[in-house]
């Protein structure tokens, strides 16, 4: 059966599950626990875990405590997963006590715009990474990432509870407690991410709160042991809601393990690093054939470049034959250098003089035509002189006077419904000192 495998190895127990992603919904097809106190015991409890899942064919994600990981948020002026990447061990190495090449760095990223790029940065230890794959290899667990425990409450949130609640997201925080830890995410609107992981205490949750750029909106706790952080019981519908997402065991229990399978299934960006499995080939000539089937790819590639360019350059020549019949049709006796932009700057020429002469567009739009539109809109018995008028490509601009405010506003009224204005702007108006005389200006786009 296969699936994902979520291995959460803690301070002092072992926890598993086995996930299944169906086409509706996620299903909890097997769980594991298992307790230990020293090296011996632990690897003598992840052997047994392998045994419990010996049978599925899942993929492991493995979760490691939260102390052998260092967290930053870093912010780069640039964007781009690659140039993030190659700069981002030398970034950890300022703010961690260890060399770059000392350092296995994994990233998320967190928000973005035009100018810079801020992410979630986590690394750990070479040397304990190591230790730990070694572990897992002698106990037949092949991990395809390992991660830090808290991490997958990231993976539980926007696998299950979001998911479950149909709703956008908000500003949340999100927090499993057992007996011994109490372990933290935040997340908001904006992209902003953070973990922690302290004793069980309520105090830990409102400080971790009040570190966060916004008032988290929404509260999930879960966990073995969810009453010490001093939540109140309404704020628990969530894990009824979580039901329509995932079925089986009892999920806000084990909200990490089922984070960690949930990252494994992840196929975006995701902060974990790889566990180091790799697929060994079972007969000798395998490699034989992955070298034949890479040259056919390659051969078909290239192949397709030639001829996706040969037809390119074909569909080129015929357009170019055809915009030179037509430049000739058009313009005969010319010289076409550039058949296209010449036509359309013989078009736009034509265009403008028949605009001009009131033979294009909706309608007449000439300075006869506009001057008699103007003359027919003025009222018989209003007092208007017309000093100036400047007849533009897109606009005519009147200057003149009358006797009162009242009369510009009223002129101003009848050339904003009058044809073919699309509108009448006031951009000057003065009146004379004796109070006789108001000029004006109005600008009306054609």
């Amino acid at each position: 059966m296969a699936g994902y495998i979520g291995l959460w190895i803690s301070d002092n127990r072992v926890s598993a599950v086995h996930l299944l992603n169906t086409a509706r919904k996620m299903a909890i097809a097997g769980v594991f626990t298992a307790g230990y106190s020293n090296g011996d015991s632990l690897a003598a409890a992840l052997r047994e875990c392998a045994a419990r899942f010996a049978d599925t064919a899942a993929e492991w994600t493995v979760g490691l405590p939260m102390a052998e990981f260092s967290f930053r948020q870093l912010v780069f002026p640039f964007k781009g997963h690659s140039q993030i990447a190659a700069a981002i061990s030398f970034e950890m190495e300022a703010a961690l006590p260890f060399a770059g090449e000392e350092m296995a760095v994994s990233f998320i990223p967190m928000t973005a715009d035009k100018q810079q790029s801020s992410v979630l940065a986590c690394s750990i230890h070479k040397e304990r990474l190591a230790h730990y794959r070694a572990i897992l290899k002698n106990a037949g667990i092949e991990a395809r990432s390992i991660a830090a425990d808290t991490s997958a409450l990231l993976y539980f949130y926007r696998s299950v509870i979001l998911p479950s609640a149909g709703a956008e997201p908000a500003t949340a925080l999100i927090a499993t407690a057992d007996a011994d830890r109490l372990h933290l995410c935040g997340v908001t609107t904006g992209g902003f991410i953070d973990f922690y992981a302290a004793e069980p205490d309520e105090k830990e949750i409102r400080r971790f709160a009040a570190t966060l750029p916004a008032e988290p909106e929404k509260y999930y706790i879960g966990g073995e042991r969810a009453e010490l952080a001093g939540r109140a019981p309404e704020q628990d519908n969530w894990k009824r809601r979580i039901e329509t997402v995932i079925t089986g065991e009892a999920a806000d229990r084990l909200m990490i393990p089922i984070g960690l399978a949930a990252l494994g299934s992840n196929s975006g960006e995701a902060l974990c690093f790889a566990g180091g499995a790799r697929r060994k080939m079972k007969f000798a000539n395998d490699w034989r054939i992955a070298a034949v089937a890479g040259a056919a790819a390659l051969a078909l590639f290239l192949g397709f470049l030639f001829f996706r360019n040969y037809l390119k350059e074909r569909t080129l020549t015929k357009i170019n034959d055809q915009a030179k019949l037509a430049f000739a049709a058009a313009l005969p006796g010319t010289k076409a250098v550039k058949p296209v932009f010449q036509l359309e700057e013989r078009l736009a020429k034509l265009e403008t003089k028949m605009k001009r002469a009131g033979l294009a567009g909706n309608g007449r739009n000439d300075l006869i035509w506009i001057l008699k539109r103007m003359s027919e809109t003025i009222p018989e018995g209003m007092i208007v002189e017309m000093d100036e008028i400047i007849y533009e490509e897109n606009n005519v601009v009147v200057m003149g006077r009358t006797d009162r405010l009242e009369s510009v506003n009223r002129i101003k009224e009848l050339f904003s419904i009058t044809t073919p204005f699309k509108g009448a702007e006031l951009m000057e108006s003065k009146a004379s000192p004796d109070g006789k005389k108001v000029t004006f200006k109005l600008r009306m786009p054609l």
